[in-house]
This record gives C-alpha cells, structure tokens and sequence, in this order.
C-alpha cells in the first residue's frame, strides 16, 4: 500500500509543474513593483495580482508598515512611479492610473484608461510616459493637468 502511495505522489510531482505550465502567465507569477524614496525614508510596494499598494517607513530598524492605498476600482497593479519632485505616486493599473499622495498614500486622481495597450509607464521632463509590451511610447499624461493624450491615432482610450 505504502508503495502504491508513493507512486501516487511522484506522478502529483510530475503532474503539478506541467499544470502550472497551462496557466496564463500573469495567473502563474505574480509581479512586485518597489519603489524607494529615501530623501522620505519610504518604500512603496505592489503585488501585481492585488490592486493596494503598501507603503512602509525605513527608520533606524526593520521597516515599519506606514499606509494602505485604498483604490476600490484597481485589481491589479501593472506599474508603480514616483513623482517626488511632486510627492505624487503614480500607480498603473488594469482600468488606468492613479496618482496618490505619496505620503500617506490618498488617492488624488484616477485617470480613466484603455490600459490594454500600456504595460509600463516612466516619468520624463514633466510628464508621466506610457509604454507598451516592446517599450514604444504609446501615451503621456502631463502631471500638472492629469489629462492624458495618445500619440497613436488609432488608440480608443
């Protein structure tokens, strides 16, 4: 019997990875996304499955669990930016991008977005710049607006 149950578990060993192997990607790994601010002593962290992103203090010890973003709209989180110039974090994510106070992290402003077409986004000369999958821009928002502009004609945003 022992030995009918061994032969059991060694084709669950086997069975498992290959199942895994079936699943789409984003199901199967999830992503953190970090971002520092050291000039605050605060680090951002996202799970790419879960739409919150956590905030915690780097005092003298271990880090210090300091806020919670509470953006009902967001199930998953695809990119994370900071603004520090405007204490701004901007978080990308399935139905768009939000932009929360860094400190304390209350969300300020969430910019609808056909996101499918976005998968990373980076801040430059101003402005918040949207990336696809192979890195051409694909978008900008400029910071001081928050309205967002397409550089492709044929985007539906």
């Amino acid at each position: 019997m022992s030995r009918h149950r061994v032969s059991r578990y060694l084709l669950l060993v086997v069975f498992l990875p290959m199942l895994a192997a079936c699943l789409p990607e984003n199901e199967m790994m999830a992503r953190q996304y970090v971002v520092e601010w050291p000039e605050q002593h605060l680090l951002f962290i996202a799970d790419s499955r879960v739409g919150k992103v956590q905030s915690f203090f780097l005092g003298s010890g271990a880090p210090v669990a300091s806020a919670q973003s509470h953006d009902a709209q967001r199930s998953s989180v695809r990119d994370l930016q900071l603004d520090a110039q405007r204490g701004q974090l901007w978080v990308l994510g399935d139905d768009g991008v939000s932009v929360h106070k860094a400190r304390g992290l209350v969300l300020q402003k969430h910019i609808s977005l056909d996101t499918q077409q976005v998968s990373t986004m980076r801040i430059e000369d101003g402005r918040v710049v949207l990336f696809d999958d192979t890195g051409e821009r694909v978008g900008q928002i400029d910071p001081r607006t928050l309205v967002a502009s397409w550089l492709l004609p044929d985007h539906r945003g």
